[in-house]
């Protein structure tokens, strides 16, 4: 009884910080300025300050900071695009050196959240026509995935993500772009459990052959760089594949299969319980 007590007031500080420290994590989105350097100084002090804040901290409050500083690049490219524009100290390949920092700094200690800030940055940079850095952060969220993610739940979920911002890039070209999805594809053949193996590598597949884009927002997009990736035989193997996954369990019913592989789920969640 007394552990459930403290158990339960663990758990209502901790919702109490996480609401204490939602608020203070709003402070990013109100940092604005005209001048970019100065709004890219003030971030950096923000990261300053947050970081001292504790590991229950920096996991609300750096968040948030990575996506402000995301949108600091997007308006230091389009200040850049207009004609006559200054010169600025803080271009946005500097900004996203600070993100990266910043994810680098997150990845430690709360893995999942550094991977999915990786993605996010990746996307931001590709769309920004950085496709080195942008292939720089996806090998790290990458890396992340094979060194700090040993839970399958956790690996099934950052699979989805990882394969969600592949499909959403367009600057890589075809060498690098066939090397990230032909890695993604082999994390989802080893996932643990077949099932999951069946529907990630079916999802994979898609990697290989996507649908057809549509229009690009604003600013447009070069037509010579937005193009469909098809590739029939990658695709085909893949599906092929998740077909051929389950091979003793052919003769069941699919309703058999998918009760075998609900009661798979609950049991390793009494498990984890237990």
């Amino acid at each position: 009884a007394v552990m459930a007590h403290e158990a339960a007031d663990d758990d209502e500080a901790a919702a109490d910080l996480a609401r204490e420290q939602a608020q203070v994590a709003r402070l990013c989105h109100l940092c604005a300025h005209e001048d970019t350097d100065l709004l890219f100084r003030v971030l950096g002090a923000v990261r300053k300050h947050f970081g001292s804040g504790g590991l229950g901290r920096i996991r609300h409050t750096l968040v948030p900071l990575v996506f402000r500083a995301l949108a600091l690049s997007r308006a230091i490219r389009a200040a850049e695009a207009q004609p006559d524009a200054p010169k600025r100290q803080y271009s946005a390949r500097k900004v996203f050196q600070f993100v990266h920092e910043i994810a680098t700094a997150m990845a430690g200690t709360f893995p999942d959240l550094g991977l999915h800030l990786f993605l996010q940055a990746a996307l931001e940079a590709d769309a920004a026509g950085f496709g080195a850095i942008a292939y720089e952060f996806v090998s790290q969220a990458f890396i992340l995935y094979e060194d700090e993610l040993p839970d399958s739940r956790a690996q099934l979920k950052a699979l989805h993500s990882m394969v969600g911002a592949l499909l959403a890039t367009t600057g890589f070209d075809a060498a690098d772009y066939d090397a990230l999805a032909t890695k993604t594809t082999q994390y989802a053949a080893k996932l643990f459990k077949k099932p999951d193996q069946c529907r990630m590598v079916a999802t994979c597949s898609h990697l290989f052959w996507a649908a057809a884009p549509s229009p690009p927002p604003p600013p447009p997009v070069d037509e010579e760089q937005w193009t469909v990736r098809r590739d029939g035989y990658g695709s085909r193997v893949l599906v092929k594949r998740s077909e051929c996954v389950d091979t003793d369990e052919e003769e069941d019913s699919d309703q058999e299969r998918y009760d075998e592989e609900f009661d798979d789920d609950f049991d390793d969640e009494d498990d984890s319980n237990e």
